[in-house]
């Protein structure tokens, strides 16, 4: 986006999603220079309003964040949704992103009619989950129809009391053999529950071996494989498991995260610092979930081992600033990210081992 800004100034598209991207990356300073860039050149498509809602947004929670409020309440719904894609993964302290998300939940059709109560719901159970205000996700989104099974394991992973729902869904869709299936190996793993991993193995090993549809023999091999490294896990084989894990290949399924996550924690466990700070060289995934927060608290704790200062330095203020406000049960990994921040603050940057 850099580059298409770079050759040509004045075409306008491409400052839309550096928006977003600059404030994950980069903070609230290089978002809001990229917003200013595409509203000077006063832009007249769909993505406008909600740029502007955006920009004053983020203005408004550095020196006024009680006009937040006024502000979204005044928005239409199209215009929320674009702002929401702005802000999705802003660090913002005032949570703007969960202002925007309830405004729009909350919101008349409007010129929104394409996106449905339910879907708006969704959107702010995922925006809820994020900023790690778990147990409020979790009621709404186990209460919604269509939320991303991804988003209900994590969700019920974190709660301290997950849902009376929680169980029977993902009990459901092991039995069924259904595509979610594949997102409740953590949950299976983390009660230690070899039976159902077990049985979810040779359901999905028959089924890539029985089905006459090539996607849903492919995504049926791959979650075999997966709870094959989660068994080995459970038995203990830490250097085997790790084998497996690296063996599952990302395009078979695209939301299963969670393999490359424990993967990741694995190598760092072991002490494979430079092959976990190579794999963990991007973002987890596009859906908004804790595990993106993990997975970035990971690599920092990883790139501090290393000397690399300046990554540690940017992932720990991240996690420090995007749970802030989480729920008490993630606090110890805000404290952790802030302990990890003076640290590597209080030596000279950019070294590396």
């Amino acid at each position: 986006f850099e580059r298409a800004i770079a050759i040509d100034s004045s075409f306008a598209p491409g400052y839309i999603h550096p928006v977003e991207l600059s404030l994950w990356l980069h903070g609230l300073e290089a978002g809001e220079r990229y917003a200013a860039g595409y509203l000077k050149l006063q832009p007249t498509d769909v993505s406008a309003s909600g740029i502007v809602l955006a920009q004053r947004i983020l203005q408004a929670s550095r020196t006024q964040p009680s006009e937040i409020a006024r502000l979204v309440r005044g928005a239409s719904p199209g215009t929320l949704v674009d702002a929401q894609g702005a802000l999705r993964r802003s660090p913002d302290s005032t949570e703007a992103l969960i202002a925007v998300s309830r405004a729009l939940a909350a919101a008349p059709p409007g010129d929104a009619r394409w996106l449905t109560p339910d879907a708006r719901h969704r959107r702010l159970g995922g925006a809820l989950l994020y900023r790690g205000h778990v147990r409020e996700a979790a009621s709404l989104l186990f209460e919604t129809p269509g939320a991303p099974p991804p988003q209900l394991v994590e969700a019920a992973l974190l709660s301290p009391t997950p849902p009376d729902s929680a169980v029977p869904v993902f009990r459901r869709w092991l039995e069924e053999g259904s595509a979610p299936a594949v997102a409740t190996l953590p949950w299976w793993a983390a009660r230690r529950d070899i039976a159902a991993i077990r049985r979810l193995q040779r359901k999905s090993d028959s089924l890539a071996q029985s089905s006459t549809e090539r996607p849903l023999r492919a995504r049926a091999a791959y979650t075999s494989e997966a709870a094959l490294a989660y068994l080995t896990l459970l038995r203990g084989d830490t250097a085997a498991a790790i084998r497996q894990f690296e063996a599952l290949p990302d395009t078979l399924c695209p939301f299963c995260y969670s393999q490359r996550l424990t993967l990741a924690q694995l190598l760092s466990a072991k002490g494979e610092d430079r092959k976990a700070f190579q794999m963990m060289d991007g973002y987890l995934l596009e859906l908004l979930a804790p595990g993106e927060i993990l997975w970035t608290l990971e690599r920092a704790r990883v790139a501090e081992r290393l000397g690399e200062r300046d990554a540690a330095a940017r992932d720990y203020q991240y996690v420090a600033d995007i749970w802030r406000r989480a729920d008490p049960q993630l606090q110890p990994y805000v404290e952790e990210a802030k302990e990890g921040l003076v640290r590597v603050s209080a030596e000279p940057r950019g070294t590396s081992q």
